[in-house]
């Protein structure tokens, strides 16, 4: 029983601790589904990556996407919906322009 509370307790001290992250304006809370968080620095690195990327040719495709910031589609599919949701790129057809432009 001691197990499943200290569990409990560690789950409520991490859940406190990501708040304070995102109150401070450290991390971003990229998805739910899955539970994705990202570092702001990391988040603005990876942003300006695709924003070059896309000013060069004209738009991305999830592929690029993923090999661009080196990651998986696990993690490059939620970034690229909240690029959209936020209204910074924009969703056409299989591949994202952006979208103040």
């Amino acid at each position: 029983m001691n197990t499943i509370n200290q569990k409990d307790n560690n789950l409520k001290y991490l859940d406190d601790f990501i708040a304070i992250l995102e109150v401070k304006d450290e991390i971003i809370h990229i998805s739910s589904q899955p539970e994705i968080f990202m570092s702001k620095n990391k988040f603005l690195t990876f942003k300006e990556l695709i924003t070059d990327f896309i000013k060069k040719n004209g738009n991305i495709s999830m592929n690029q996407c993923r090999d661009l910031l080196n990651t998986s589609r696990k993690y490059s599919v939620p970034f690229m919906e909240y690029l959209d949701s936020i209204g910074f790129t924009k969703r056409t057809g299989d591949v994202r322009i952006l979208k103040h432009e």
